[in-house]
């Protein structure tokens, strides 16, 4: 069996695109586009790089895809328990936050939560400033089955023992983010 080998170019000028290892997310040295590797092709994404809320050695940027959906339950029953009021159900536009990092679900899932329910206020930065990030290792698609998933986590979690759940999740969009962590050993908490 042949085995086909298929260059990537920049969507924006031509030019091959290089990678770090494993990452979905190549940036072109030539014109500074970013692309995401989407199957046997790629697609051009604008990232968001937030600024730390400190200047730290020991910083590294984790990508996060934000993705938007639009989300109606159009029937729900559940048994038990009470609805807490510092939850709110997700419903109508949406924005989800997953980590696309090379990290542990159990690291990343309070994360994808937290963010969600509450994204940080945190400036723009122009670049990583010689910050080293970890690599994106899901696209955007992946992302967006993990979103409809951590909404699915989120309603669970509501009130009660979710019995049914009618919904649709429609995708609208997605935009990367690049969130500064502070590492301490094995450690990662937001800088943000």
């Amino acid at each position: 069996m042949a085995m086909m080998v298929k260059n990537l170019k920049c969507s924006s000028c031509g030019s091959p695109l290089k990678a770090k290892e494993a990452d979905l997310v190549l940036f072109c040295t030539s014109c500074g586009k970013t692309m995401e590797f989407l199957d046997s092709d790629v697609g051009e994404v604008s990232p968001h790089i937030l600024a730390p809320d400190r200047e730290d050695k020991d910083l590294v940027y984790l990508p996060f895809w934000g993705i938007d959906a639009e989300v109606d339950v159009t029937h729900e029953d559940t048994v038990g328990g009470f609805l807490r009021l510092t939850k709110k159900p997700m419903r109508g536009a949406c924005r989800f936050y997953v980590c696309a990092a090379d990290l542990l679900p159990r690291k990343t899932a309070g994360w994808n939560l937290e963010f969600t329910r509450n994204f940080p206020k945190a400036a723009e930065a122009a670049d990583f400033r010689r910050i080293p990030r970890m690599p994106a290792l899901k696209n955007s698609r992946t992302a967006e089955k993990d979103a409809e998933f951590l909404f699915l986590k989120h309603e669970i979690d509501l009130s009660g023992t979710l019995q049914e759940l009618e919904y649709t999740f429609s995708i609208l969009g997605h935009e990367l983010y690049y969130i500064p962590f502070l590492r301490r050993g094995d450690d990662l908490s937001p800088a943000v």
